[in-house]
């Protein structure tokens, strides 16, 4: 099951992928946006992808990074283990992603991706 989650077509339907650049806006439930954009350094379909702001489309450095992070998929059993890591480069760049809503913006990836898997790799309708 692992292996199907980083398929990028079938990642796309869960996360926000945009070939091999990345690019999102996270909006607050006040409407404030957070655009966010970089690249993959790593992607391991069933295992890993590693995506960064710290280098821009096409390995250019960024003014102003802000994070690195890292979704992880291990097989254990007939389940499998997913786990999210996000390094920032100091303190106050990790407060203010807390402050954005970094746990409840990760956690809603999850429930998609969950919701994506529960209906067989199918977006919802």
């Amino acid at each position: 099951m692992a292996t199907r989650l980083v398929e990028v077509q079938k990642l796309k339907k869960w996360f926000p992928v945009k070939g091999g650049v990345f690019s999102t806006t996270m909006r607050s439930p006040e409407g404030e946006e957070f655009p966010n954009s970089g690249c993959y350094l790593e992607v391991v379909p069933g295992e890993r992808l590693i995506f960064t702001d710290t280098l821009l489309p096409g390995f250019r450095p960024a003014p102003a990074p802000f994070f690195t992070a890292g979704l992880f998929l291990t097989p254990q059993g007939n389940s499998t283990l997913y786990r999210a890591v996000a390094v920032h480069g100091d303190s106050a760049a990790r407060q203010k992603h807390e402050e954005m809503g970094f746990h409840d913006g990760w956690g809603t990836v999850v429930t998609q991706m969950v919701a994506f898997i529960k209906a067989g790799f199918k977006p919802a309708a």
